[in-house]
């Protein structure tokens, strides 16, 4: 079942938001970035207000057992 918010194509505004964000002008015009990775994920929603998680289908870490 695919949900509301699945991104199937590269073509979705979403997707190109966050492809900008590769480029140090766009992340520096918005003051947002990208945090990769189950641990810093983690890290980073201890201290910052976080606008939104992505995450892969296929891998779904359990983000309460990292430390």
């Amino acid at each position: 079942m695919q949900h509301p918010y699945d991104i199937e194509s590269t073509a979705n505004d979403r997707a190109h938001g966050w492809f900008a964000l590769a480029k140090r002008s766009e992340r520096d015009r918005t003051a947002r970035f990208i945090i990769e990775g189950a641990r810093e994920v983690q890290r980073a929603t201890a201290v910052l207000d976080i606008a939104e998680i992505i995450v892969c289908p296929d891998y779904e870490p359990d983000f309460r057992s990292t430390s």
